[in-house]
């Protein structure tokens, strides 16, 4: 069977993942998860699968999913884990909800925040999901690292990629930085 695109085959293969996590058959589609998860070629796959199941209102799935995301195998350098995690939560309505590992993953933003704000890293995670700078304790975190000069001008730059990167910026955020 050959496809028209390759997003319409990603939509149906996320559609197939998503529907086993409904139907609850966790253990099969742990093996599949296991199996794509380091494959950037079914990055798009995963994606398409959050956001597939996040309207569904079936929290326990969409947890599910999220613990296969993140279980093992683990990349040891968090990179590319770290990014398809963020667009995986890009694509969920609102994971602060009911997704533990959200409070996880915004809580390692935190902590690079305060490490350098001007991380590179950061950048790739911003620019993966632009939704993470509406939350409250990331907008906490650069607020208070901005007040010292030196990161404040690191941050701008930061900003200035992602707007060069066509990035639009959240309210929260920017009600956050004109005091500064």
């Amino acid at each position: 069977c050959e496809f028209i695109h390759l997003t319409v085959q990603e939509y149906f293969a996320a559609v197939h993942l998503a529907n086993m996590y409904i139907e609850g058959r966790f253990a099969e589609v742990e093996q599949n998860v296991r199996k794509i998860k380091f494959i950037p070629h079914y990055a798009l796959v995963l994606q398409m699968t959050a956001g597939y199941l996040s309207p569904e209102g079936n929290k326990s799935s969409l947890q599910k999913f999220f613990d296969h995301l993140s279980g093992y195998p683990k990349d040891l350098a968090k990179r590319y884990e770290t990014i398809l995690i963020a667009r995986c939560f890009g694509d969920c309505d609102d994971p602060t909800l009911i997704i533990p590992q959200y409070h996880c993953f915004v809580h390692e933003i935190v902590e690079r925040i305060k490490k350098d704000i001007s991380d590179v890293f950061l950048i790739e995670i911003f620019n993966s999901n632009i939704k993470v700078l509406k939350n409250k304790e990331i907008i906490s975190a650069i607020s208070t690292s901005c007040n010292d000069q030196e990161n404040l001008v690191a941050f701008f730059s930061v900003l200035k990629k992602l707007i060069s990167n066509g990035q639009i910026l959240p309210d929260e955020l920017v009600n956050c930085i004109i005091p500064l």
